[in-house]
């Protein structure tokens, strides 16, 4: 079995790309992470999520809340991100929305599936990598969501009987 599991924040929530994000952020506003677009080209992402998930793969996302937020903030704007996940990932089975820093595999605990992470932070993709279970695929403006999904189609399932 594999799963993915996507980081929001930069790589498929375009976050940076609003203005005053920063200032939400540190104001705990409201809309931070509801506002803002998909950064994937959503014919190709759905495409290949289709390719995906009738290979049987399983998709979630684990995401960090706002660095130094209200318990307060951090519960609002789980559900803003959940929101957005509901509206742009309705294939999704998992959600793990948590406080800043931590390391994302505490999201997953002990597993025996191929558990990828697709994430635009290459300190925590280093984290999360080991020699076989956990792989990761740091992405960035000329490597995509889309080229990483299409990389991991075709390392595993293209050709497969």
């Amino acid at each position: 079995m594999m799963k993915i599991d996507f980081d929001l924040d930069g790589t498929l929530y375009d976050l940076y790309g609003q203005p005053d994000w920063l200032e939400k952020l540190r104001n705990e506003q409201a809309g931070a992470y509801t506002d803002g677009e998909p950064l994937f080209d959503e014919n190709r992402f759905y495409n290949i999520i289709s390719d995906l998930l009738l290979e049987g793969v399983k998709f979630g996302v684990i995401t960090w809340l706002a660095m130094q937020a209200s318990e307060e903030y951090e519960i609002s704007t789980t559900e803003e991100k959940r929101n957005w996940c509901k509206k742009f990932l309705p294939f999704i089975e998992t959600f793990a929305a948590q406080s800043y820093g931590t390391p994302k595999q505490k999201a997953i605990g002990k597993h025996s599936a191929i558990e990828i992470l697709i994430d635009d932070n290459p300190d925590v993709c280093r984290v999360w990598q080991t020699k076989k279970q956990r792989i990761a695929y740091c992405v960035n403006e000329k490597y995509t969501v889309c080229d990483a999904l299409e990389d991991i189609y075709r390392k595993y399932f293209e050709g497969a009987v």
